[in-house]
């Protein structure tokens, strides 16, 4: 990859990954501030636990627990075949249609109702049950190997 491309590629993944990380620290702030039945003490809990911070880090890895079963926020529409990952890991192809998906908010975060949270953790048991990796790997063997989540196809293997 030529060094102007390169440089491209990195500005767009940072720009993926800025308005995946603000994004859902909006719809955390946003479907707090719709619940108005959170009473000061409940705050409370969820502000001790950290359940609540805006600050919260996007995890990729563990997005289904981490993200959408904690907070009850999902991204909808992920525009790629793959599961919700990491800009990082994305070829440049794929990192171009997941920015045009998020700039036209196309793909975007949308607060889960009680229903649908529901719904989606029994989901997510069942495919656990019938083998399927739902949660990501635990931590050790996440660090043992990370493959791109776009089939391999890395920016390494770019050509101009």
């Amino acid at each position: 990859m030529v060094g102007s491309a390169k440089s491209e590629y990195r500005k767009i993944r940072t720009n993926c990954q800025n308005v995946i990380q603000e994004g859902l620290g909006e719809s955390i702030y946003s479907m707090m501030s719709l619940e108005h039945m959170l009473t000061s003490v409940l705050a409370k809990i969820l502000k001790d636990t950290d359940a609540s911070s805006l600050d919260s880090p996007m995890n990729y890895t563990h997005y289904e627990d981490k993200i959408v079963e904690s907070f009850g926020v999902a991204l909808d529409r992920w525009p790629l075949r793959s599961c919700v990952c990491n800009p990082d890991t994305l070829s440049s192809s794929n990192m171009n249609t997941l920015w045009k998906a998020l700039a036209y908010t196309v793909c975007k975060w949308v607060a889960l109702t009680p229903e649908e949270l529901s719904a989606r953790k029994i989901d997510n048991q069942h495919q656990v049950a019938n083998g399927e990796e739902v949660y990501g790997p635990p931590w050790k063997q996440r660090v043992q190997n990370v493959a791109p989540c776009d089939g391999g196809d890395d920016i390494s293997n770019d050509n101009e």
